[in-house]
């Protein structure tokens, strides 16, 4: 059996559900881009996930970078995310995307974003593709402290 998400060996025989299931639920809330390298956070999660008083946690996901940690907590108007980067992770070449899929599509799309407290701007935030983007390395507490507006 081969391995799905890294080179490596593997066990002589797994049964598909021990190898694929993992897989592909990490892969809902995390997805390295081979082509781009881009670190997708939340890229296939279902919209129903991200219902107002729905929480997300994932803890020492593994990535081609390193381990996170993601939290989301869902509110009616916003959500917010706190990713914690785990010891030895470097920042992707191609960056962080960060979608957050609102149940609410197409009335309330994302409207705004602060990371760490500061505005981020709005040419890195896209209601059409429901993401932000963080092409470039952002300081481990501000990825603490995500807060993402939906429009009214």
């Amino acid at each position: 059996m081969s391995l799905w998400d890294r080179d490596g060996t593997s066990s002589g025989y797994t049964p598909h559900t021990q190898d694929v299931v993992p897989t592909v639920l990490k892969w809902l809330l995390a997805w390295e881009d081979p082509a781009t390298k881009v670190l997708w956070l939340g890229k296939g999660i279902p919209r129903a996930w991200l219902s107002p008083g729905e929480t997300i946690v994932a803890e020492g996901m593994p990535t081609r970078t390193g381990r996170i940690d993601l939290r989301i907590e869902s509110a009616a108007d916003s959500y917010a995310v706190n990713v914690t980067l785990l010891a030895g992770f470097s920042w992707p070449a191609g960056g962080v995307k960060l979608r957050l899929r609102s149940p609410a599509h197409p009335k309330r799309q994302i409207a705004s974003a602060t990371v760490g407290g500061k505005a981020w701007p709005a040419a890195q935030v896209s209601a059409a593709e429901e993401t932000i983007t963080l092409p470039d390395a952002v300081d481990a507490a501000a990825l603490q402290a995500i807060v993402v507006k939906l429009s009214a």
